[in-house]
């Protein structure tokens, strides 16, 4: 695809990005956009200025015929998580929740419902304990912004943290967002022993129910971006002890979770320069699995078993399928979830402003799984004074991953 083409392809992109696959069932190990057990939302970033700078809001439907509940967890770029809470799906139910709102304002609680009462009524922020956040709606909104944007968090122990702060903006609060379907109204997380039990026998349930998506809202350069959600299926007899799942890490590779891991090694286009009267920049969201169970903040100044994880290959390509040969900040791409600018020549210099590029996100030997590891990546385009108007134009998709897990 030529420069020349740009117009029409982010056309067809918006037109295409939602549509989901027809025809024969995928395989166990096949991600595809069809209603799973499990959504995952590899990154949010949320700027917390006055007025609001940007946001993530993300759409939750149920598709089936029957009630079924939506267990929202919150996890931090070191992959602890900080609050759950419940959403209640009717039948063909679709419900909507700003991420904004979770560290500005108090919940917004629904109506109780059998099962669903008092401490577990759909809505109630359930805290990770370990982060003392308070007793108070204040203090535990300051407590969950610590937690999400790499601030020391003064506890009764000590200091401590539950992230890492990152370049790109003081204000902002990032992390990622994981969607179970649950057998019922719970106060734990994904983390907790217990919440998997083999054929959807826990907490979560194995009912491959939802579908959802996400727009990232950028309002100070009146710019947005949307995707689906990632579709983690579950597959009750499909996995045995020592296959790698999506939530592997917290079921010690025992496969009790059911469902279908991601893949190793991704691809993706990239735009970084000049097209026409427009400059065009690229983002890439990456979430990483870090294959390790910890779940607690730690003391400033030790950082988690897992940290830093490795970047194993990166490879560029211009659009003369060239090897351009630049590098990639392996720093960049160290924590559970980030978001990288292209554009940022400390992270990555292009040699040339158009191409490709190629990475492999596999952990080290000693590892669960051994150098296996499950990542997700997308790719966010901006392209500002588009079409010669003077307005930004924004365009998300999901990168292509190289290597399934079907054999």
């Amino acid at each position: 695809m030529r420069h020349q083409g740009l117009t029409v392809a982010l056309a067809l992109i918006a037109l295409l990005a939602g549509a989901g696959p027809t025809g024969a069932q995928p395989k166990p190990c096949d991600i595809d956009n069809l209603p799973a057990a499990t959504l995952l939302l590899p990154y949010f970033e949320v700027t917390l200025t006055d007025p609001l700078d940007g946001s993530a809001l993300v759409a939750v439907t149920n598709t089936s015929a029957v009630t079924r509940i939506a267990h929202v967890t919150l996890w931090t770029n070191w992959a602890i998580p900080t609050v759950s809470f419940d959403i209640v799906l009717t039948p063909n139910d679709v419900q909507t929740f700003d991420l904004a709102n979770l560290f500005l304002r108090d919940p917004i609680l629904q109506a109780e419902t059998s099962g669903c009462t008092g401490a577990l009524r759909p809505g109630t922020l359930h805290w990770n304990t370990a982060l003392q956040p308070g007793t108070t709606p204040a203090e535990q909104r300051t407590r969950l912004i610590q937690a999400h944007r790499g601030e020391v968090m003064p506890l009764s122990n000590g200091s401590f943290l539950a992230g890492a702060a990152q370049a790109n903006g003081p204000d902002g609060v990032r992390g990622y967002v994981t969607i179970d379907v649950v057998n019922r109204c719970n106060a734990i997380f994904p983390s907790t022993p217990g919440y998997f039990r083999k054929g959807g026998r826990g907490i979560a349930s194995d009912a491959n129910a939802l579908i959802g998506d996400v727009i990232w809202a950028g309002y100070r350069h009146s710019v947005a971006y949307g995707e689906p959600l990632v579709h983690i299926r579950a597959h009750p007899t499909a996995f045995k002890p020592g296959d790698y799942t999506f939530y592997g890490r917290y079921v010690r590779g025992q496969a009790t979770d059911d469902r279908q891991a991601l893949g190793r090694r991704w691809a993706s286009r990239y735009l970084a320069g000049p097209i026409g009267v427009s400059q065009v920049l690229s983002n890439l969201l990456i979430w990483r699995d870090t294959k390790s169970s910890w779940a607690r903040p730690l003391r400033v100044g030790v950082s988690p078993p897992w940290l830093p994880l490795p970047l194993t290959s990166f490879e560029d390509w211009d659009e003369g399928e060239d090897p351009v040969g630049s590098t990639l900040d392996p720093a960049a791409v160290s924590l559970a979830t980030q978001r990288i600018d292209l554009s940022d020549p400390d992270v990555y210099s292009p040699g040339s402003p158009y191409g490709w590029l190629r990475m492999d996100l596999g952990h080290t030997k000693g590892a669960l799984f051994g150098e296996d590891a499950q990542a997700w990546v997308v790719l966010l385009a901006k392209a500002d004074n588009f079409p010669n108007n003077g307005t930004d134009a924004g365009v998300g998709f999901r990168a292509f991953p190289l290597t399934g897990r079907c054999k």
